[in-house]
């Protein structure tokens, strides 16, 4: 948290303009291409450096249409459509085999909208020969008056804005988020691509980079903007995966970042553990307050670099002891489903369907 507010990093010049590859995996989403596809139009980026590879990953809505049409206009890009299913990590994969003279491999979801300068400030970083991977600011845009939205914008300024800028202070290798980052492409294929099987791509790939001997930066600058989850069952079916997926790849860390990644949620449980021996007498109130304190002081300055407006204070304060209350379930159902052999499915972002991919 201290670290957090240490002095930035000094801005690399925007003149590194390297030959990118941005690459758009995406199912079922109609309802996000259109938008997310303007702003690609309106990237800053010269266009004889850019080529963009959409990955159509057997959608049964309007969404391969969307991205035909909008591809036949542009140059610059391609359409890949995947028939049967394969995920988004396979997806990225077929991309990264046409990358070739590429430099750089860069990602966005498609639920993001990039800002004009975003690709030039992730592509600046790699004017430092030794970084690996760079991930951006995915800045949360918060459902008017929804507690689930609030509380998932909270999650998200204090991991990016409180834990990821901390890392990238510190040079303890923030893992890149893979929605909104970019790869050194021979790095990339050194790590073995993208590994399948796993809810958590981006983080297995950020560790195998770092073993690698790669450096990741977090760039607070490269910004997209994303509108967080208004939906309660899809923020349980969220952070099941997640917990899952840092399980998952937790072999691939190594010393005190082994550590972190495989207690991923316990903070929840612990809280949890600590609350119910304080209301049994068992041990007095003040352990609580020790074990919250940490929290509470990372919360404010995720607050304080996040700026939520009133309204979603407001919203934040009235949702947060139920939405705290869910997070600390969620997080103790995922530990034990995980240990017993459950695993979590991929659901479709908006139709929640269990049992298909996203």
């Amino acid at each position: 948290m201290i670290a957090s507010w240490l002095p930035p990093r000094a801005a690399l010049a925007d003149d590194c303009v390297p030959r990118v590859l941005l690459a758009v995996a995406f199912r079922d989403e109609a309802a996000s291409l259109p938008d997310l596809l303007d702003a690609i139009d309106d990237l800053d980026y010269p266009p004889d450096r850019l080529r963009i590879a959409l990955i159509d990953d057997a959608s049964a809505d309007a969404s391969d249409s969307l991205a035909r049409v909008w591809a036949a206009w542009n140059p610059n890009a391609t359409l890949l459509t995947i028939r049967a299913n394969v995920g988004k990590a396979e997806a990225l994969n077929r991309a990264l085999q046409s990358a070739d003279g590429y430099e750089i491999f860069a990602v966005f979801d498609a639920d993001v909208r990039p800002r004009r300068d975003c690709l030039r400030k992730l592509a600046a970083a790699f004017a430092d020969p030794r970084v690996a991977a760079v991930g951006g600011y995915t800045k949360p845009v918060v459902a008017p008056r929804n507690i689930v939205s609030a509380y998932a914008a909270l999650e998200a300024w204090t991991h990016q804005l409180v834990n990821l800028a901390a890392k990238d202070r510190l040079d303890l290798n923030p893992p890149v988020g893979g929605g909104n980052c970019a790869y050194r492409r021979d790095a990339l294929v050194r790590a073995g691509g993208f590994p399948r099987g796993t809810f958590s791509e981006d983080t297995a790939v950020s560790l195998a980079m770092a073993n690698n001997g790669g450096t990741l930066r977090f760039v607070r600058d490269a910004i997209c903007e994303h509108r967080t989850t208004d939906s309660l069952r899809f923020f349980w079916n969220q952070r099941q995966r997640w917990s899952s997926g840092m399980a998952s790849v937790v072999g691939q860390a190594s010393g005190l970042e082994s550590v972190l990644v495989g207690l991923g949620y316990a903070d929840r449980f612990v809280m949890l553990v600590v609350a119910a021996l304080a209301l049994a007498g068992s041990i007095g109130p003040v352990w609580l307050a020790v074990i919250a304190a940490p929290a509470a002081a990372a919360i404010g300055s995720a607050l304080a670099k996040g700026r939520p407006r009133a309204a979603e204070l407001r919203t934040l304060a009235i949702g947060f002891p139920f939405m705290a209350a869910i997070d600390v379930g969620v997080s103790v159902f995922a530990s034990v489903t995980h240990m017993i052999g459950n695993r979590p499915v991929w659901a479709s972002r908006h139709k929640e369907v269990a049992g298909q991919n996203e």
